[in-house]
């Protein structure tokens, strides 16, 4: 996404100042989220609450995706259950573009994407690249870098995290 605004042939080159946003506090997700349901005569705990936030990582789309579903499982009290059900009601609805985004990478690539799932930091070690079938340290640093331009993975340094948590959740399914 960054692209669209650093590279000179691009058509928002420089358009506006870029700069990261921070993700919206857990606690005030946890207000909007319990308010909102009671204001409908529905009922969330806190704890129900902070559960589907961590579900999704604080991710507005999918924390919106995932209350609706919830709210409307609702009959009064919400459990457990609905949040669990609601959940796999958001994976299904984003199964086909997952599936599309799986489709369109090589053996080497998707084997990268489950070794970092697996929390592999070593990605070039001998036994990693073995164990994955991720080729040459030549491959997995080109990998790594596809990864990151078609905005499946960020990476900071040594750290390389997931752009969509619920394809990570997906994924781990």
């Amino acid at each position: 996404m960054l692209e669209l605004f650093k590279q000179e042939s691009r058509a928002f080159y420089r358009f506006g100042d870029l700069f990261m946003m921070d993700k919206i506090p857990e606690n005030h997700w946890l207000d909007f989220i319990v308010k909102s349901f009671k204001n409908t005569g529905k009922n969330i705990s806190n704890e129900l609450g902070n559960e589907m936030i961590e579900m999704v990582n604080n991710h507005p789309d999918y924390l919106q995706q995932l209350c609706h579903n919830v709210w409307s499982a609702t009959d009064s009290e919400t459990s457990s259950q609905i949040i669990e059900e609601s959940m796999n009601l958001v994976l299904r609805s984003n199964t086909l573009h997952y599936q599309d985004i799986c489709d369109a990478l090589s053996n080497t690539q998707l084997n990268l994407v489950y070794a970092i799932l697996a929390g592999e930091k070593m990605l070039t070690s001998a036994e990693t690249m073995l164990k994955y079938k991720l080729g040459t340290p030549r491959n997995v640093s080109k990998n790594k870098k596809v990864l990151e331009g078609k905005d499946i993975v960020e990476i900071h340094g040594k750290s390389i995290i997931f752009n969509d948590p619920v394809f990570e959740y997906w994924l781990r399914q």
